[in-house]
């Protein structure tokens, strides 16, 4: 019984921490994107159109790296902060596994969709449903596939079968992106479904991976109490 409710204790305090660390990560993006418009402007100027290729990429894996290392930073100190309550392990390099995770990821994903996706942005075209579907379904996964992974490497110090975690995690990616196609394609949307369905979605990847760690903390723990 005791067991039972510090596992439930963890699982609302893990959920709770998703939702702040979704809700952090999104405003520091946000921030960090306009600081970089502001930043072309002023470097560029009405040129930023034409500006030199190799200065324009260098420019935007810079940012980009910086979002992934905001948002990988901001997952790694509150997931370790619960790990280290829940465990009393040290969880030494979980911070800097995430952040070299969130940068991995973001820089990934946003290479591969501006390859995909370039011809559409030139000619200012809407892609079909079927190149927005991969697209969605490939922002869904990358990133939280590649946070976690580089996260497993730590976790491997201290429990068995940690590639779960990463399964756990691209299983968050796409319960996310169901969700978000359900909720497109639903013929009555109402404003309370859509406040249901955006608290679900938020909710999605706290409740997937949070029960995935207590499954590994409580039946795979490497360090016998």
């Amino acid at each position: 019984m005791r067991d039972f409710m510090s596992n439930m204790r963890f699982m609302m305090l893990w959920i709770l921490g998703m939702l702040v660390a979704l809700f952090a990560a999104g405003v520091v993006s946000t921030i960090i994107l306009l600081l970089g418009s502001v930043t072309a402007v002023a470097i560029w100027g009405e040129e930023v159109a034409t500006a030199n290729p190799a200065s324009a990429f260098l420019f935007i894996v810079i940012f980009l790296s910086t979002i992934g290392l905001m948002a990988g930073w901001i997952f790694g100190s509150i997931q370790k902060m619960l790990l280290r309550s829940r465990t009393n392990e040290p969880w030494r390099g979980w911070i800097f596994a995430s952040i070299i995770g969130g940068i991995i990821g973001i820089d990934v994903t946003v290479t591969l969709l501006m390859l995909q996706a370039s011809q559409y942005i030139i000619w200012l075209v809407i892609p079909p449903p079927e190149t927005l579907f991969w697209v969605g379904l490939q922002v869904a996964i990358i990133p939280i596939g590649c946070l976690s992974l580089a996260q497993m490497v730590v976790l491997w110090r201290h429990v068995y079968g940690a590639w779960t975690w990463v399964l756990a995690n691209i299983v968050a990616g796409l319960a996310i992106f169901s969700l978000i196609v359900a909720g497109a394609a639903s013929w009555a949307v109402t404003p309370l479904w859509s406040l249901f369905l955006g608290i679900v979605i938020v909710g999605t990847p706290g409740i997937v991976t949070g029960f995935a760690m207590v499954w590994l903390i409580q039946t795979n723990w490497r360090h016998r109490r």
